[in-house]
């Protein structure tokens, strides 16, 4: 069964889980969909360069609790007891609220046995410092780069260019 990874907004599988796609080749759900049409084809560049298959969900953000909670229960197949591996983000104190809320629905629907936390934002000024680092293969640093290459309309961003100056990653 194909792994899934939950992704609350177009980068985040490629800033917080590039080394796991790069080695479980899940499917990424990019849960909310971008203000900017550009960012679901940068999205698109960056999972097939991750090796990944992705799928946009049209949640904007604004969506109840129950609504994304609906969406996820329709990942499940109704003929089988079986859950995939899923990857979602964890919930942090000072994480961003939708991060948060994926995190916490994913181990709501998919059992929380079956879901393996990925580190976003923590500390302050919304730096991943902590967790247990994801082992990587040197290689893979540059897959992630040419990931992150593909964000044009992020990189110049103040809030975005910090990412680039620590490649690490990691989990719960």
């Amino acid at each position: 069964m194909r792994p899934i990874l939950l992704a609350p907004h177009a980068d985040d599988e490629t800033l917080f889980a590039a080394f796991t796609c790069i080695r479980e080749h899940p499917t990424i759900i990019t849960c909310f969909k971008p203000a900017e049409p550009e960012r679901e084809t940068e999205a698109d560049i960056a999972a097939g360069l991750l090796g990944c298959k992705r799928h946009q969900w049209p949640l904007v953000g604004d969506e109840s609790a129950e609504t994304i909670e609906g969406f996820f229960w329709g990942l499940l197949d109704p003929m089988s007891d079986e859950v995939p591996p899923i990857y979602a983000p964890a919930i942090e104190r000072e994480g961003l609220e939708e991060h948060n809320v994926i995190g916490a629905l994913a181990d709501r629907v998919f059992e929380r046995q079956n879901v393996t936390h990925y580190m976003t934002y923590s500390g302050h000024p919304r730096r991943k410092s902590r967790g247990i680092e994801v082992e990587f293969e040197p290689a893979w640093v540059w897959t992630k780069l040419r990931c992150l290459a593909a964000y044009q309309s992020q990189a110049a961003t103040a809030s975005w260019f910090h990412f680039a100056e620590d490649l690490r990653e990691y989990r719960a």
